[in-house]
């Protein structure tokens, strides 16, 4: 249910979720399978507020199956994203500070996918 919206955004982080399950039940092959849904959705749609969670989330699976170059290309393009988002940002400094003071941000932005 979670990845049936007609929404690109909604869509991708429906398999972004997903993809977390199946992560937490140890899963890895039905997390890839998701994440490759919600990559493919986010090839066709601009959808930064999905973007950045999908890519962390590959990033953190790759790392986990010590695919490292492709990990950080993945945060690398998460980390690209929040700072586009963190840039559109500027005129809303309180919405801005708290995007980027936010954990998983931090994680993304520090360079190093959560593993």
């Amino acid at each position: 249910m979670a990845a049936c919206p007609g929404e690109h955004t909604y869509q991708a982080l429906g398999h972004h979720t997903l993809a977390e399950i199946a992560l937490q039940e140890g899963d890895e092959q039905r997390a890839q399978a998701e994440l490759q849904h919600a990559l493919k959705i986010l090839e066709s749609a601009q959808a930064p507020l999905a973007q950045w969670r999908v890519h962390a989330l590959a990033a953190q699976l790759a790392k986990r199956q010590h695919r490292l170059a492709e990990s950080e290309r993945y945060r690398a393009l998460s980390a690209a994203t929040i700072s586009s988002l963190a840039a559109a940002l500027e005129q809303a400094s309180d919405l801005r500070q708290s995007l980027l003071a936010a954990k998983p941000v931090q994680i993304i932005l520090n360079g190093a996918a959560a593993a």
